[in-house]
């Protein structure tokens, strides 16, 4: 776990955001607990305090183990948003309805809604909340999956000897996600190890290192490379297999 932790993503959320959000969470929780202690039994929101205080503290332990004993990253600091932002959301979710139901609904439309069985209801949330998360716009798949079944027959004929975990993949055309993962699975990168962070470091988001990758599958055309270069090329699948120090990470 400490060695994942240490491992240092790329992520979009920024660790001061994650630092203040679990502060006012913290002190969120802390409020409703205090005021409704003081006017009434704290049993109904005592759910919602205890899941806020401890994703808060989560995040802040995090934090401050990476701060006071360099332990993990900022980058393992940075995914507690994910938790931080679904509990939010799940939170004002909550409140929404509440607010809709006391204020919003009148006795008639309480009455409609009664004839409704509660697994008709429950299932036209789910979908309703599934429809508001799904992303409308994407990738297309065709690429990724053509380029992962050249990997793979790349890998099962085995040719060089030493391609499986030697190995990175720099498909410009793809993420570098989707890099990673066809290097982990397909070609049996070592994770979290140098030969990964050089599978970043092919990329620009890392340092280079001492690795021992010795090749690296690329897709045909861009960038060109010398002949010397090319180990392997595979034209009807539209990669080349080529020598892990000719891919220069500044090219793009």
């Amino acid at each position: 776990m400490l060695r994942n932790a240490a491992h240092n993503g790329s992520i979009s959320i920024t660790v001061p955001i994650v630092v203040t959000s679990s502060i006012l969470l913290l002190l969120l929780a802390s409020a409703v607990w205090w005021l409704k202690m003081r006017v009434e039994s704290a049993a109904l929101y005592e759910p919602f305090v205890a899941v806020a205080i401890a994703v808060g503290l989560l995040a802040l332990i995090q934090f401050g183990l990476w701060e006071v004993a360099g332990l993990g990253s900022p980058y393992a600091v940075k995914k507690h948003g994910f938790m931080i932002g679904t509990f939010i959301a799940a939170s004002l979710a909550v409140c929404v309805t509440q607010i809709a139901v006391r204020i919003l609904l009148n006795r008639q439309l309480h009455i409609g809604l009664t004839f409704l069985p509660i697994s008709v209801m429950r299932w036209v949330t789910a979908c309703l909340a599934v429809v508001a998360v799904l992303p409308w716009q994407g990738e297309p798949l065709a690429p990724v999956i053509r380029y992962d079944s050249a990997a793979r027959a790349i890998a099962a004929a085995g040719n060089p000897t030493d391609l499986l975990g030697r190995t990175t993949s720099v498909n410009r055309q793809l993420p570098l996600a989707i890099n990673f993962a066809v290097a982990l699975a397909v070609l049996h990168l070592p994770g979290w190890t140098p030969a990964a962070t050089d599978q970043f470091a092919a990329f620009g988001t890392e340092e280079p290192v001492a690795s021992g990758v010795r090749y690296a599958l690329v897709a045909s055309g861009l960038p060109e490379l010398s002949l010397t270069c090319v180990v392997r090329a595979y034209p009807e699948m539209q990669v080349k297999l080529v020598r892990r120090d000719c891919v220069d990470n500044s090219i793009r």
